[in-house]
Parts: structure tokens; C-alpha cells; sequence
């Protein structure tokens, strides 16, 4: 499927009131495993057409949003708010710098990624405080029927929610992480599900069609150091200078 029947696919189904509320039930998990925002600078990773940037620009996030296809920018163009910047970028190679935002969210586009552990270790790379994913659960029925439609993207890999945690932990050891999924009946039961759907635990719940992860970037430094013996004399003396080092040596 070309990428302009793909995006023409998308747009039709997530403004149909089935696609509507599975974005709106998104939203709210995402929302749940968001920091508190101040102001803080968010990127947002294979964007698609910009419906999620307008989310996190709403929640009062500084948003920049980067995709791998000129068409998909394009497009983002004519939906996003004034003031969110679009870049073309590949997920496994960002071109922004350490630590250069707050936030990194990948929503849904992880499975469309040739190396998926990659791309979420380059979202740890420019995030200084959190990593939010979303993915669509490859035990559901809504996974099989987006396969079937190669939609949203013509290459698609879904990923179960326990393989998914696993390339979290392979990209950031150690850290906690929260995790849920939404969506917990068939997708053409929405919006007369979606009540419904709010009233069941989400936490660590992993048979829902859509899953959020969620986890802070930290690092941990050790300094190693060698044990000093207990009775060590440094001799300094300036009549002789060591060629290519600032100390002097002794005669």
C-alpha cells in the first residue's frame, strides 16, 4: 500500500467515531503516565499526521515532532498548532541533540521501526527525565485486523505487551516501570464501550488492544578508584619537567 492510500486509510478511520474514542481512551492513558508539564519541552516520534502534537501541545507541553516521510510532514502541517515544530527524522537515528527534551513519546510507531530497540534507545538518548510509549497489543484482535489492512503502516510489527517491556529494560536497565493497556473489547464496539472500558483496571493489565509504558531516564554513575596505601609521600619539585605533563620529576 503507498503511503498516500495509507494516510488517506488513517484519516477516514480515526475520524469515524470507532477510531475517535480508541484515540480519545488513548489519550487518557498517556495522560496518566505523563509528568506534570510546566512548560517542559516534548518530542513526539513518528508523528504521523500531527493529531497526537495537538494533544500534548493542548496539556501545555513545548512540542517538536519528528516522521520519516515528507508526505506524512506534510500533512501534520495543515493540522498542527502554531508554535509545533515538524522535522524529518528516522526514529533510530534522531537528529537532535543529548538530553535535548524533557519528554520523548512514541505513540504507535514503534511497530512500523526496522530496529525497535534501537529507537527507544535513541528516545533515551535525547530525553533528560521520560520515555511514554504507546503500541498495539499483538494478542488482539485489533493487531490481527490491522495487519490484515496494513494500516497504519505498510510495514507493521505489533508487539506483545511483555516483549515490548522487554526492549524497555534491554534500553534502560533497572529503571521502574509503569505499564497498562486500554481498549478491552473488540474495536467496533466503540464508542458504546468506552464507558464501559474506563470501569476496568488498566495497571499492568496486559489484555487490552492498546498499551502504554512509561519510565524515567536516569543514569547512574560508579567511580572506581584504587585503594591508596597508607603512608604515600608526593615529592614535587620544579628543577625538571616531565616532556607532554604538567609534573615534575624528581632528580
Amino acid at each position: 500500500m503507498e503511503i498516500n492510500d495509507t494516510l488517506n486509510t488513517y484519516e477516514e478511520w480515526i475520524a469515524s467515531p470507532e477510531g475517535t474514542s480508541i484515540e480519545t481512551r488513548t489519550h487518557e492513558l498517556v495522560s496518566t503516565l505523563l509528568p506534570s508539564t510546566g512548560g517542559k519541552r516534548l518530542l513526539g516520534v513518528g508523528c504521523k499526521t500531527g493529531r497526537d502534537l495537538v494533544f500534548f501541545r493542548n496539556l501545555g507541553y513545548l512540542v517538536t515532532g519528528t516522521e520519516t516521510s515528507r508526505v506524512l510532514i506534510d500533512a501534520a502541517r495543515q493540522k498542527i498548532s502554531p508554535g509545533i515544530d515538524l522535522h524529518l527524522g528516522d526514529s533510530e537515528d534522531l537528529p537532535f541533540s543529548d538530553s535535548e527534551f524533557d519528554v520523548v513519546a512514541i505513540m504507535t510507531s514503534l511497530e512500523s521501526t526496522e530496529n525497535p530497540l534501537q529507537a527507544i534507545r535513541e528516545a533515551v538518548r535525547v530525553s533528560r527525565a521520560r520515555v511514554v510509549l504507546t503500541l498495539i497489543n499483538h494478542a488482539s484482535p485489533f493487531a490481527q485486523r490491522i495487519r490484515t489492512t496494513s494500516f497504519p503502516a505498510p510495514a507493521f510489527h505489533s508487539f506483545r505487551v511483555f516483549e515490548a517491556l522487554r526492549l524497555v529494560r534491554a534500553a534502560m536497565p533497572g529503571v521502574p516501570v509503569e505499564w497498562g493497556s486500554i481498549v478491552f473489547f473488540p474495536a467496533g464496539w466503540y464508542p458504546r464501550a468506552e464507558d464501559i472500558d474506563r470501569k476496568i483496571p488498566w495497571r499492568k493489565n496486559p489484555f487490552g488492544s492498546i498499551a502504554g509504558i512509561s519510565f524515567p531516564v536516569t543514569y547512574q554513575f560508579r567511580t572506581l578508584q584504587e585503594p591508596l596505601g597508607a603512608n604515600v609521600e608526593v615529592r614535587l619539585r620544579e628543577n625538571r619537567r616531565v616532556p607532554g605533563t604538567a609534573c615534575n620529576r624528581e632528580r
